[in-house]
């Protein structure tokens, strides 16, 4: 089986997805996303690098390393209806700079999994996030930590398989102090406007940050054209450590 990563995805997911390879035996390859971020099409870079082994596609909504916005609609249906394929392939993505920025429909978009943290865009507590899971695929994905919390029991109290709902991806106790924290966070951004409203001022704030950053002669931005997102990514054209001291 094989696994398709973005050259644009966190360590983190790289380094599990390089855990799976050694554990057993998938293939793991790398596309070209990066050099999209002013030309060309991450559809197709991905189309061209699907394998008819292809199982999972594994990338970030929002690249957290160019803040490019990824047309995860586009990249969905072409994933589940290729041609190619022997079974249709799955679409996990890394959430993380997405939720909170713009504004979801995720049954529309029609991807598998979505995995969020809460402190980032939210502005939650640190240890808190979610996973949604298509419906349809609860009763086939099972979850890789297992726990009291997740498994349904006899009468006797003895385990007869995993809950028919996400209660299954839950494992043992949580810190529902937490989830009280992010409840909290999200709330807070509702009086500012519908995710909409929030995404467009999302946009004016990135947008007068990446016009003031492309004005200085010592800063270049990775994006040639103004963020699609609040990511603003950009380099020093100078050396820190060679300036000089006053």
């Amino acid at each position: 089986d094989h696994l398709l990563l973005s050259d644009c995805e966190h360590p983190g997911i790289v380094a599990a997805a390089e855990e799976l390879r050694r554990r057993y035996g998938i293939k793991v390859s790398v596309c070209p996303l990066m050099a999209t971020l002013n030309q060309g099409d991450p559809v197709e870079v991905i189309a061209q690098h699907l394998r008819p082994t292809t199982r999972l596609v594994v990338l970030s909504h929002i690249l957290w390393n160019t803040g490019q916005v990824l047309p995860l609609a586009d990249i969905v249906a072409l994933c589940h209806q290729s041609p190619s394929q022997v079974a249709p392939v799955r679409v996990l993505v890394d959430a993380a700079q997405s939720v909170g920025v713009l504004p979801l429909d995720l049954a529309k978009l029609g991807v598998d999994y979505y995995a969020f943290t809460g402190h980032k865009w939210w502005c939650g507590a640190a240890g808190a996030g979610g996973l949604y899971v298509r419906s349809d695929l609860l009763e086939t994905t099972h979850p890789t930590l297992i726990g009291w919390r997740g498994i349904s029991k006899d009468q006797k109290g003895h385990p007869t398989g995993f809950l028919p709902d996400a209660r299954r991806f839950e494992v043992a106790t949580s810190d529902f102090a937490l989830w009280g924290a992010l409840r909290a966070a999200i709330a807070t951004h509702h009086p500012w406007g519908t995710g909409i409203d929030r995404y467009e001022r999302i946009c004016h704030l990135s947008h007068l940050l990446w016009q003031g950053l492309s004005a200085l002669d010592a800063v270049q931005c990775l994006r040639t054209t103004p963020p699609e997102a609040g990511l603003v990514r950009f380099r020093l054209k100078i050396d820190p450590m060679q300036s000089t001291r006053t």
